[in-house]
């Protein structure tokens, strides 16, 4: 006998089907109407915060005062060339932060990266430092040969507007002279 693709789906579909039952639901808890209150434990099952757990924050906190230096020294180097860049006219030292403004910053910070428990390894860490510092710098230097280069093209323009002024200057001479002899 031939098995071909229709022959292979008529067969298919002359088999029995599986029989399956469906799983029996699983049994619900009953509800407890009266929770019981305990005078002791006015808070029910909640964790109760002791001196060693406030130090631990304390001291996470503390550790990231470092990384939020850095991500406020990022912030601090690169919003304020981007707004320099997006907004003409601006002086890049009026954006900067403020020390307490500064100071505000790492502490919030440090409380988040401390919170979420965010651990930037020092590698991490002086890798971002060298891109902020140096990224700035070149963006900056590259700002500055932009206006260098436009500088020296309005002195071209500048120059070879003179030159064609002295020149017109010379034929206006001579055509004085003519108008005068004439």
């Amino acid at each position: 006998m031939i098995q071909d693709d229709a022959s292979s789906w008529f067969a298919s579909q002359n088999q029995q089907i599986q029989d399956f039952e469906a799983p029996p639901a699983p049994e619900a808890e009953p509800l407890n109407p009266e929770p019981s209150y305990d005078p002791d434990r006015p808070f029910g099952d909640a964790p109760t915060v002791t001196d060693e757990d406030v130090r631990n924050v304390t001291n996470m906190r503390l550790a990231q005062q470092p990384t939020a230096e850095l991500i406020v020294g990022v912030m601090d180097v690169i919003l304020p060339l981007a707004l320099v860049l997006l907004i003409k006219g601006t002086d890049k030292n009026d954006i900067k932060l403020e020390p307490d403004e500064r100071e505000t910053l790492v502490t919030a910070w440090a409380g988040y990266l401390g919170d979420k428990n965010i651990q930037a390894s020092p590698g991490v860490v002086l890798i971002i430092a060298l891109v902020t510092v140096y990224g700035g710098k070149i963006v900056a230097a590259l700002a500055d040969r932009r206006q260098r280069n436009e500088i020296a093209s309005l002195r071209a323009q500048l120059e070879d507007q003179q030159a064609a002024n002295a020149q017109l200057e010379q034929q206006l001479a001579i055509a004085r002279k003519k108008g005068e002899q004439a």
